[in-house]
């Protein structure tokens, strides 16, 4: 019983590991552009606005409809003329009841059109045409968006999990350190009171600890999410906090020239303006002439019994032409409209202007953010390497009792904080980093 037991145990655990997979930080971006829902909400707009296009198209295509009519008449109308129309030797005021048709009216219709010339169509083909060009714009948009997301969750998890690594080789050497203190204690060498702090030093870490797992947990939560996972999903960093520090070039990145016709924003409000131009053109085209052909056959059917496929006379009517639309004058309508497409065009100007100078702001920001956090990590990785060897020191000195257990809890809390700071700036200078990359990189 023990033994099935035990390998059932075995079975679950062994299943678990196997069930949970690992992702490097490009796999998780690739993962979100695959199941994020506005990156597939973007790609149906992809496909609507070639859609679009083909339908604009279409309109300068030959339209080809038919249609088909019946009509039975309950009550054949009846009109009323001078009797003396049929009878000469009818009085004057005599008027006599008619009836003209028949009782059941068929017809059948097919109507051929095309468009020969018109200004507007043509512009139009080229603004739906810029539209799929939004629409492709967007959709990189929305992919750059999804791994922006997933690359800043998954710092957060491989800097909560350094947390966690760091805390628990700490418990580690604390719990040693716990041990031979508590025998120290016991052979009456150390007071227990100093034996006691060590515990309540202990416990404190573990709490610590504790609540960096949790941590972590919610991080990894939030990447599930961001990759487009459900969260029973058991999902793993392979990427370390070291795979980017280690390979990471501020120099790179400080000397990096900020062009904003690379940016996905300023270009979207580039098309808007290239659309804008196309709208003057299409309202200025308002009154240009536009000329269409059409041919129309018709094929009518009068009956006073319902026998229409009976071998009896159908009367065709044929007829072609040509239509042309000549606008002449508005009262100032179509001008007005121009002015108006003419004053968003130099709206969008503006935008662009703005737009521009505000994104080199923020690079320049950015770039001293990124310089300070390195700087500031640089140092708090110094100073964690001093607080270790401290730390190492006082270990040393609190068991042969040189120092207090007040002051190694010190020493210990002082090292515990200078991992803390090396951690949190390591992740402020990827969040830095992860901001230049927002602005410049377009991908």
């Amino acid at each position: 019983m023990i033994k099935t037991l035990c390998l059932g145990i075995f079975y679950i655990s062994v299943n678990t590991v196997m069930s949970q997979e690992s992702f490097s930080l490009t796999e998780a971006k690739k993962a979100a552009v695959e199941n994020s829902a506005s990156v597939k909400s973007a790609q149906i707009d992809v496909d609507i606005a070639n859609r679009k296009v083909w339908e604009t198209k279409a309109i300068g295509l030959p339209q080809i409809n038919a249609e088909a009519g019946f009509q039975q008449f309950i009550d054949i109308p009846t009109q009323v003329i001078p009797a003396k129309a049929f009878n000469p030797f009818a009085s004057e005021n005599e008027m006599m009841e008619v009836q003209f048709g028949t009782e059941y009216t068929a017809s059948a219709n097919l109507t051929v059109s095309q468009l020969l010339f018109d200004g507007r169509y043509l512009i139009g083909l080229k603004a739906v045409q810029m539209f799929t060009q939004v629409s492709q714009q967007s959709l990189v948009k929305s992919e750059k968006i999804a791994k922006e997301e997933v690359e800043d969750a998954y710092y957060m998890v491989v800097v909560s999990r350094e947390q966690v690594v760091i805390l628990v080789k700490t418990k580690d050497k604390l719990q040693k350190l716990m041990t031979d203190i508590q025998i120290l204690a016991d052979e009456k060498v150390l007071e227990q009171t100093e034996a006691d702090q060590m515990a309540l030093n202990f416990k404190r870490l573990e709490n610590s600890l504790v609540l960096a797992r949790k941590q972590n947990e919610l991080a990894t939560d939030l990447l599930k999410l961001k990759m487009g996972f459900n969260l029973e999903k058991q999902i793993e960093a392979s990427d370390s906090l070291s795979t980017f520090i280690d390979v990471f070039d501020p120099g790179k990145y400080l000397n990096l020239q900020f062009d904003a016709a690379k940016n996905i924003d300023v270009q979207l409000l580039e098309t808007q303006l290239a659309l804008d131009a196309l709208n003057i053109k299409n309202e200025q085209a308002a009154g240009i002439p536009s000329l269409a052909a059409f041919f129309q056959t018709q094929q009518q059917a009068y009956r006073n019994e319902f026998n229409f496929f009976s071998n009896r006379p159908w009367y065709p009517a044929n007829i072609w032409g040509i239509n042309l639309n000549l606008p002449i004058f508005s009262s100032g309508q179509r001008n007005a409209k121009v002015k108006q497409a003419e004053l968003s065009r130099d709206k969008t100007e503006l935008l662009i202007g703005s737009v521009e100078e505000g994104l080199r702001l923020q690079v320049k920001n950015v770039k001293v953010n990124l310089k300070a956090s390195w700087d500031l990590m640089q140092s708090n990785k110094q100073g964690m390497i001093i607080a270790e060897r401290i730390l190492n020191s006082g270990q040393i000195k609190f068991k042969e009792g040189i120092i207090s257990s007040t002051d190694f809890t010190q020493i210990e809390n002082q090292f515990i904080q200078a991992q803390s700071d090396y951690i949190n700036s390591a992740y402020q200078m990827l969040k830095s980093k992860l901001e230049l990359d927002k602005l410049t990189v377009n991908e």
